[in-house]
């Protein structure tokens, strides 16, 4: 036959009913029950045949044959049930088998005319034939004959209908809930609003963190056992990005442990869990929304239940929770979400310090100013006394000094009011301040961790010393020139590439050594921390000079400022593998191509400074100690008329600033107009344009502190190694609480050779003075000799000390960094229970407080766990031995009466 099989259960009640009532039977009794029901149908049948074929006999040839056709599909009927009887039942712990008798039942009405009607025909013809054929028998005999005839076409139409028995093995799927808990810093903010009660229960409960109050819901309440009672549970976590599953916790369903598996033999995932290092709050931002639309496209599905969300709702970043509700709405099924509510909702007084703006390097003889910005919260109009104080060296035990103190009144919430330190360094070295605000009477805080930060200034007792060397006298060159030779912390030299050695001595250049060439010698090179090339000409450097510079800045932190132009540039980077070295010390990739693209196309417009986020968190970049000032000097300053084009950035380059004409854009994005990157210990910065002179329009002064903010920057790294054989060079100065710090170190052997060894130890130590335990390791950089690389992530506000030992040495190299609260998180740090609830609102969840959720939210999911198919068998009956057999016996039983009755 050629239908499709159509699947049908004729008998869907009885073998429903089947696994759940013979399950708990005993094997035998089972067997004899089933063998007692297959007797017995049987035996109802065979009488049903005789009682129709008899109480036919006195009807006409066609009732008769009627009769005899409703004789068959009873036969049928009955043949259909005796398989279903006869058909095997399997149970298994910890899955369900069901069984179901299948039929390939024909699919068009076309089919069931053809096959039906022809089976019908066949009946009908054998009653006929046996009426003609049998009426000289016996009543009795006709019958048994007959009976026969129509026993053998109905096993015929029963074959034909090739039945076929399914088994499936059913397996569990539980209910499932996802966990979302918020790892922000706001997470770090006492769980309830200050009280001015003193007694040691309010201390403990103003003490509690918000994520310690999530600690102790998740570990020392119930909540995780009545959910896991019917749901496993997936833990998430969040801050600027949705974190990777932390744990998975199984159901305690027992329809969900595994066939053979006990529930008590898997371990607990919950027992002995760190809680505290998952919670613990790092992000700088709180993108709720994000993270929530991304779990829901993650674990959306059949047997979800829903979403939990643990937070304090300080959404400051990202797409809004109102995106992730439409999102848990619209899904199929719809995704529940439940918010539980961190914190308290009461806007609490604040007084923070939220910036210190001071240079990390100054010389002994230069005066410099210390800028402190206090916000306050829910303290607009009161008086607060600034602090600072002079901390002891060498980390000893002795009380800091305090300098002066200043008076400042606070400006309405999130504006920032400033005070000014001046200050006159006298005696060289490291000197560390400490600026603390003190609130007025006796006002409680919500964090006075926040009141005190730490800087620390490099007073240098040497001046800094300059090459300044250039293709030509532009104007970039000379205004810088002049700058540098009138500071009184500089120390200049010139190789202006266009003056002829014959006639040097009648060239006037201000500078303190006008050079006819470049250094030939280490003695000579190294004399310098920091060399500014404005468009140099490098084929006029010996290959022995470029050797030399390279390894200048690879090996000995020097620093070098390369300012791209229209003349020398593009030989650079259209030049021959000589001149690869030289190359690799721009942190940009030089474009060869687009060049004269770029240098012909009319430049009618200046284009703006298109800074990145690095550039504007670069303090050297800032023009004024005033951030506000600074901001407002580069959103008015017209811009540059042309930039060098480049074709990409070398690996571990921070791109500070692009230039913004569109036209100017490649497959690589905006032309970079400013780039730094760490070349070994040394440091190089590019430049893009040699325009920076229209900066003087403006102000001059903006124009002098730039250009020495720029020089100190790349010269820092060698004014502080001095003799040593390690330097140690993070990233950047300032990070945001929950960065991660990426370290880079030059290391030497006491030979001044590149350091072999795998790997070094560096200790961190953190604001309240602990060590992060273990130390973390530093590891060498195959591709530079001498390097080593390695990262840490800062979890508290305040300064941070490096210690790293030299190997084969009694010296120890420090270097700092400072860690400040972003201000994103300190804001609005109450919680948001408004969006909470706005976030669960027709999702069948609700908001909950911290308090009521270990009883209320369980209740809030229902179980969605639902029943698969593990396993499926399909065994065809019709070929069954007893069948064949059955068939065999009737055409013999018909030939043997037949031959009987002389009828054969």
């Amino acid at each position: 036959m050629s239908w499709l099989p159509c699947l049908l259960n004729l008998t869907s009640p009885f073998q429903a009913a089947v696994p759940s009532v013979t399950a708990a039977l005993p094997g035998p009794l089972f067997a004899a029950m089933e063998s007692a029901h297959a007797t017995a149908l049987g035996a109802a049948v065979v009488l049903a045949i005789l009682v129709t074929l008899w109480s036919a006999r006195s009807l006409s040839a066609t009732a008769r044959m009627l009769w005899t056709v409703a004789g068959l599909a009873l036969l049928v009927g009955a043949g259909i049930g005796l398989l279903s009887l006869l058909a095997p039942v399997e149970a298994a712990a910890g899955t369900r088998s069901l069984t179901t008798l299948e039929f390939s039942w024909p699919r068009r009405w076309q089919e069931w005319l053809l096959y039906g009607g022809g089976f019908l025909l066949a009946a009908a013809l054998a009653s006929t034939l046996a009426v003609r054929d049998l009426r000289n028998l016996a009543p009795g005999w006709r019958l048994w004959m007959t009976a026969l005839r129509l026993a053998v076409i109905a096993e015929l139409v029963l074959i034909s209908l090739n039945p076929q028995e399914r088994t499936q093995k059913m397996s569990w799927r539980p209910s499932r809930v996802a966990v979302l808990l918020d790892t922000s810093t706001s997470m770090n903010y006492p769980e309830s609003a200050p009280s001015t009660d003193a007694s040691p229960a309010a201390g403990m409960e103003q003490s509690r963190s918000r994520a310690a109050a999530v600690e102790h819901l998740l570990a020392k309440t119930s909540l995780l056992e009545q959910l896991r009672a019917e749901h496993e549970l997936s833990i998430y976590t969040f801050d600027r990005q949705l974190s990777e599953k932390h744990l998975v916790v199984p159901s305690r369903d027992p329809r969900s442990v595994l066939p053979g598996e006990q529930d008590s033999e898997r371990p607990d995932p919950l027992t002995g869990f760190d809680w505290q290092s998952l919670l613990r709050p790092a992000g700088d931002e709180t993108r709720l929304g994000e993270a929530l639309v991304e779990l829901i496209n993650q674990e959306a599905g059949a047997t979800l239940s829903g979403v939990v969300v643990i937070s304090d709702g300080g959404l400051n970043a990202g797409v809004d929770a109102a995106t992730a509700n439409q999102l848990a709405r619209g899904s199929r099924p719809p995704v529940r979400l439940v918010a539980v509510g961190a914190g308290s909702t009461q806007k609490q007084p604040n007084l923070r310090i939220a910036a210190v703006r001071s240079p990390t390097d100054v010389h002994i003889r230069d005066g410099f100013e210390m800028t402190v910005d206090i916000i306050g919260q829910e303290m607009a109009g009161l008086t607060v006394e600034v602090d600072l104080l002079l901390l002891p060296g060498d980390n000893s035990d002795a009380a800091p000094t305090l300098l002066e103190t200043r008076e400042v009144r606070l400006l309405e919430d999130g504006v920032a009011a400033q005070v000014v330190f001046p200050r006159q360094p006298s005696v060289k070295g490291e000197e560390k301040y400490l600026i603390r605000a003190r609130p007025s009477g006796n006002l409680v805080e919500r964090d006075a961790a926040d009141n005190e930060s730490v800087r620390s200034v490099n007073i240098i007792d040497r001046k800094t010393r300059v090459l300044l060397m250039a293709s030509g006298p532009l104007r970039d060159y000379r205004f810088l020139r002049n700058m540098l030779f009138r500071h009184s912390s500089v120390s200049l030299d010139v190789w202006l590439q266009t003056v002829d050695p014959a006639t040097a001595g009648q060239v006037g250049q201000e500078s303190d050594n006008l050079l006819t060439g470049f250094p030939e010698s280490e003695a000579e090179l190294f004399e310098y921390d920091v060399i500014v090339a404005f468009d140099p000409d490098w084929a006029q450097l010996s290959e022995n000079s470029r050797k030399l510079l390279v390894e200048w800045v690879d090996r000995h932190s020097g620093g070098v400022i390369l300012v791209a132009g229209e003349v020398n540039t593009p030989r650079l980077a259209a030049a021959d593998d000589e001149y690869e070295p030289i190359r690799k010390l721009y942190p940009v990739e030089l474009s060869a191509y687009l060049v004269g693209l770029e240098f012909d196309r009319r430049a009618a417009q200046p284009w703006p400074v298109e800074f990145t986020q690095e550039g504007r968190d670069a303090g050297f970049l800032q023009v004024s100690d005033n951030p506000v000032e600074a901001r407002d000097f580069w959103q008015e300053f017209p811009g540059f008329y042309r930039s060098y084009p480049t074709e990409g950035i070398r690996g571990g380059t921070t791109v500070l600033a692009r230039f913004s004409d569109e036209r100017a854009a490649t497959e690589h994005g905006q032309p970079v107009l400013l780039a730094t990157q760490y070349y070994g210990s040394g440091r190089c910065l590019f430049i893009g344009t040699t325009e920076f002179w229209r900066m003087r329009r403006m102000s001059e002064e903006y124009y002098d502190r730039l250009w020495t903010r720029l020089v100190r920057e790349v010269g820092q790294s060698r004014l502080r190694r001095g003799s040593s054989r390690a330097i140690i060079m993070p990233t950047r100065k300032r990070y945001h609480l929950g960065e991660t710090v990426r370290v880079e170190a030059q290391l030497f052997d006491p030979q001044f050779q590149p350091l072999e060894q795998p790997q070094v130890s560096l200790e961190v130590i953190d604001p309240s003075g602990r060590p992060l335990i273990p130390a973390r390791t530093l590891l060498r950089d195959a591709r530079r000799p001498g390097q080593y690389v390695g990262d840490f992530r800062v979890s508290s506000a305040g300064t941070w000390r490096m210690e790293l030992q030299v190997p084969d040495s009694r010296e120890v190299q420090t270097e700092t960094i400072e860690v400040q609260v972003p201000q994103l998180e300190s804001d609005h740090p109450e919680l948001n229970a408004g969006l909470l609830t706005e976030m669960t609102r027709d999702t069948g969840g609700a908001y909950l407080s911290l308090s009521e959720s270990a009883s209320e939210l369980p209740g809030l999911l229902p179980g969605r766990g639902r029943e698969f198919a593990t396993e499926e068998r399909l065994q065809t009956l019709w070929d069954r031995d007893w069948l064949l057999y059955l068939l065999a016996a009737l055409l013999s039983l018909e030939w043997l009466t037949r031959k009987l009755h002389r009828l054969a």
